[in-house]
C-alpha cells in the first residue's frame, strides 16, 4: 500500500481532517484513516482493538512474571508536571484491561532512566531526570543518580545504593552472571557520564561497582567534556580513570543500542555510527567498526538456537543520520567477527516505510514486528501506521502475512510489548514538553484467532543443560518450542528481548507431554522469567506459560586436579633462556568453557636456593597472544621452597573462560621454577591440555595431560 505523502497530508489538513480527540494530555490528536490497510476476505484477519487509557505517560514499560505490565513515565516529558512534582507510574492488567496507579518515589523523577528485569522478576530502575534543559542554569538536561528496584509482588519502589553520578538516557544490559551493565547518560551537570558501572543484585547487599578498561588511560570528571567544565555550583566533580584503568570511550551516545551476545560479549550497534564491543570479564572496550548513523533507529537480537555453535545476529533498522534528517528505510544484519570481539554488517532488503522511533517486538513464532515510528523529527504527520514483519529465517521482510494499520500515531516515547497470550500492547507518544498520548491499542496477530495448541500446566526448569517437560494434549503435533524472555522497553528498543528455540527430545515425547532441552548456558538465556510456547506443524504458537530460569547452585571449584603421584609424576620447568611460560590451554569443547574463573591454585617449587625473579600469572589468547587479564599476585622466586607447595593467584574480577584461552604461569628469572603436572589425562583429553613454550611464543610441548591445582569462581 502506498504511504501517505506530505502533500496529501497537507490536503487532508486543509480539508479539516484533523479532529480533537480524547487521549492526549495537553494537545489534540490526529488520525489518518488513509493509512489503514483493509484485509481481504481471503486473508487471516489480524485485528487492532482499543485498550484503556494509561495513568500518565507510559515511557518505560516491562512485563511482569504475573502477566501484568508495569509502566512508568515520571514527569513524562511534561515540564509543568516536573515543576509540580507530579510523577506517575502504573500497572496494567491485560485480562481485565484495568489500570492501577502506583506510588512513584516522591521527589525523584525517574523519567528517562534505564531499566531492566532482574532474575527475581523485579524491575531495576537507575537514573532519571534531575533537571529539565530549559530550567537548568547551563541549558542542559541533568541526570539523576538514584537507583530503585520495583518489587512486583509488594508493588513498592525499594531504594537501593545510588550510582556514582547522574544518568539521563542510560542503557542497561543483563550480563550472563545476572549483573547489570550500565553505561552513558547525562550526569548531574548535563555532560556525558563516561563511567562503566555494574550493578550486582545480590539480595543481601546489592551494590554498584565501577568497571575500568585495563587497556585504556581515559579519564572522566562529572560536569566536564575533556578539560572544558561547566561553570555551575558543585562542578566539576571528582576525576576517575587513568593509566590502565580507563573509563568508557567518548562518543557512545545516549541510550546506545546494546545486546548480550552468545559469546558473553556485549555488542553496541547504535544510535551513532561507531560500533563497539565490551568484554565483561576484563572491562575492555573495543572499536568494532563503523556504520551509518541511526539516530533513533532500533535493533533487536534475532532468535537463537540452543547450541554451543550459536553466534547470534542483530537486526538493525531505521533511524536517521541526524535528528533533523528524514528517516531511512534501510536495514542490516550485524554479526560477531570470527574472534567474537568485532562486528560485521551485511545490508538486507529495506523496510517499506522510513521510521525513526520504531518499536520492535519478537513474536512467539520467531518473527519480528516493527510498530510505529515516523519519518521526520517528532512530527506525527509523518507517522507510519502500518507495522512491518521481518522473517529471521529468510532474512527478509514478510510481505505475505496480512497486517492491519493502527489508528493512533506512535512516535517519540511510544512503545510496544509482547503479552503472555501473544497479543502486543502499544502505547504512548510525545509531541513536546507539554503533551503526551495516553491512548493504547492492542494488536491481535493472525495466530491469535487460529486453533492454538495448549500448555496445560506450568513447566519447571532444571539447571542449565537439563530438560524441561511440558504438559500438552497436542504433544504429537508439536514441532517447535520457543522461549521468550519477559522484557522491558523504552526509547524504541529493548536490550533484554530475546527468543531461544528449544529442541524437542522426540524419544521423550508422550501422548500428553513433550520434553525439550533447557538453555545450555546463561549467555543464551540469562537467568530470569521467560514465556514458553509450543508451536504446531503450522507454526501456530500456544499462549505462553511463565517459567523461571535460575542459576543452579554449584560448587565454586570447577577444576580440581590433585598433586601428581606414583608413576604419574611430571613437571614443567620455566627459566630464562628456555621455556618461560606454561599452564593450561582451553580448546573447543573443553569442560572449562563458560566457567567463571576468579582464583587459580597451582603447585610450584624452585630448583635451587639461588632462584631469583618474579613469578606471575595471566590469561592470554592463543590466536594473537593478547594479554587478556593478569592475576593480582606476583611471587618472588627466592621465596619458593624446594618442595611443591600450593600458591593462589587471584583475578581482579571474574573471567569467563573462552575457547583459546591460555591460563599461564610466566617466569624468566635465574635458575628455574617447576610446576607440578600429570603425565596422564585427568580431565577431558585434548580439549583441555597442559602447554609450555619459550620466549619465541612457539610450543615446546603440548599434550592431553593436565596441570595439578584448582580453578574456582570464588
Amino acid at each position: 500500500m502506498p504511504r501517505v505523502s506530505r502533500r496529501e497530508f497537507l490536503k487532508f489538513m486543509a480539508a479539516g481532517g484533523i479532529v480533537a480527540a480524547a487521549g492526549f494530555v495537553g494537545l489534540s490528536s490526529l488520525t489518518s484513516k488513509s493509512y489503514r490497510r483493509e484485509a481481504s476476505a481471503q486473508e487471516a484477519a489480524p485485528e487492532w482493538v482499543d485498550g484503556a487509557d494509561t495513568i500518565g505517560h507510559a515511557v518505560h514499560v516491562a512485563l511482569l512474571p504475573n502477566g501484568k505490565v508495569f509502566y512508568l513515565g515520571g514527569s513524562g516529558w511534561h515540564k509543568a508536571q516536573f515543576q509540580a512534582g507530579t510523577f506517575r507510574a502504573g500497572i496494567w492488567d491485560p485480562v481485565m484491561d484495568t489500570h492501577e496507579e502506583l506510588d512513584h518515589p516522591a521527589g525523584e523523577d525517574l523519567f528517562c532512566c534505564g531499566q531492566v528485569p532482574l532474575e527475581n522478576g523485579n524491575i531495576l530502575l537507575a537514573g532519571g531526570t534531575l533537571m529539565y534543559k530549559s530550567l537548568s542554569p547551563n541549558n542542559l538536561y541533568w541526570g539523576l543518580n538514584a537507583t530503585y528496584e520495583f518489587d512486583y509482588q509488594s508493588k513498592q519502589f525499594i531504594k537501593r545504593e545510588s550510582m556514582k553520578h547522574g544518568r539521563w538516557y542510560p542503557t542497561m544490559v543483563t550480563l550472563e552472571d545476572g549483573r547489570i551493565l550500565t553505561v552513558e547518560g547525562f550526569d548531574e551537570f548535563g555532560f556525558h557520564n563516561l563511567l562503566t558501572e555494574v550493578y550486582n543484585p545480590e539480595p543481601e547487599s546489592p551494590t554498584w561497582t565501577i568497571s575500568y578498561d585495563p587497556n585504556s588511560g581515559r579519564t572522566y570528571r562529572a560536569g566536564c567534556k575533556g578539560s572544558e567544565c561547566t561553570n555551575v555550583p558543585g562542578a566539576p566533580g571528582p576525576q576517575y580513570g587513568g593509566a590502565n584503568m580507563g573509563v568508557a570511550p567518548g562518543g557512545i551516545g545516549l541510550y546506545p543500542r546494546m545486546h548480550l551476545m552468545p559469546n558473553g560479549i556485549v555488542a553496541m550497534v547504535g544510535q551513532g555510527a561507531t560500533r563497539r564491543t565490551w568484554e565483561p570479564s576484563t572491562g575492555r572496550w573495543r572499536g568494532a567498526g563503523s556504520a551509518t548513523s541511526r539516530n533513533y533507529g532500533t535493533s533487536v537480537l534475532l532468535p537463537l538456537q540452543n547450541t554451543p555453535e550459536e553466534k547470534g545476529a542483530i537486526l538493525v533498522c531505521g533511524g536517521s543520520a541526524t535528528a533533523n534528517d528524514p528517516a531511512t528505510t534501510s536495514a542490516e544484519i550485524v554479526r560477531p567477527s570470527s574472534s567474537g570481539l568485532s562486528l560485521i554488517s551485511t545490508s538486507i532488503g529495506s523496510m517499506q516505510y522510513p521510521r525513526r522511533h520504531g518499536n520492535p517486538v519478537i513474536l512467539p513464532n520467531g518473527k519480528i514486528m516493527i510498530f510505529g515510528g515516523n519519518e521526520l523529527g517528532t512530527k506525527l504527520e509523518t507517522a507510519a501506521y502500518v507495522p512491518e514483519l521481518f522473517d529471521p529465517e529468510t532474512l527478509d521482510w514478510d510481505t505475505t502475512t496480512p497486517i492491519e494499520a493502527h489508528k493512533y500515531p506512535r512516535g517519540y516515547h511510544s512503545g510496544a510489548l509482547l503479552l503472555r497470550d501473544g497479543r502486543v500492547w502499544t502505547m504512548g507518544t510525545s509531541i513536546n514538553e507539554r503533551s503526551y498520548d495516553v491512548r493504547t491499542e492492542i494488536y491481535r496477530p493472525p495466530y491469535y484467532f487460529a486453533t492454538r495448541p495448549e500448555i496445560t500446566d506450568a513447566p519447571t526448569v532444571a539447571e542449565y543443560g537439563g530438560t524441561v517437560t511440558i504438559q500438552t494434549p497436542d504433544a504429537g503435533n508439536i514441532k517447535k518450542v520457543s522461549l521468550v524472555k519477559v522484557s522491558s522497553t523504552t526509547h524504541h528498543y529493548n536490550t533484554d528481548q530475546r527468543l531461544i528455540w528449544l529442541l524437542v527430545q522426540d524419544n521423550l515425547t508422550t501422548e500428553s507431554s513433550i520434553t525439550v532441552k533447557a538453555p545450555i548456558n546463561s549467555r543464551l538465556a540469562p537467568a530470569g522469567y521467560y514465556m514458553i510456547h509450543v508451536l504446531d506443524q503450522n507454526g501456530i504458537p500456544s499462549e505462553g506459560r511463565m517459567i523461571q530460569i535460575t542459576a543452579a547452585p554449584i560448587s565454586p571449584i570447577f577444576y580440581d586436579i590433585p598433586q601428581s603421584s606414583g608413576a604419574n609424576v611430571d613437571i614443567m620447568t620455566l627459566r630464562a633462556g628456555g621455556d618461560t611460560r606454561a599452564g593450561v590451554e582451553v580448546l573447543s569443547g573443553s569442560a572449562l568453557l563458560d566457567k567463571q574463573l576468579k582464583t587459580w591454585t597451582v603447585y610450584l617449587r624452585k630448583t635451587t636456593s639461588t632462584a631469583s625473579g618474579l613469578v606471575t600469572a595471566t590469561i592470554r589468547k592463543k590466536f594473537n597472544d593478547e594479554d587478556v587479564t593478569p592475576f593480582t599476585e606476583q611471587i618472588e622466586a627466592s621465596t619458593l621452597t624446594t618442595s611443591f607447595q600450593p600458591y593462589v593467584f587471584t583475578l581482579p574480577s571474574p573471567h569467563t573462560i573462552q575457547a583459546n584461552d591460555r591460563i599461564l604461569i610466566e617466569y624468566s628469572g635465574t635458575n628455574a621454577i617447576r610446576i607440578d603436572v600429570w603425565n596422564i589425562d585427568k580431565l577431558d583429553g585434548g580439549k583441555t591440555r597442559r602447554v609450555k613454550f619459550g620466549s619465541a611464543l612457539t610450543y615446546s610441548a603440548s599434550n592431553t595431560k593436565d596441570a595439578s591445582g584448582t580453578m574456582s569462581s570464588e
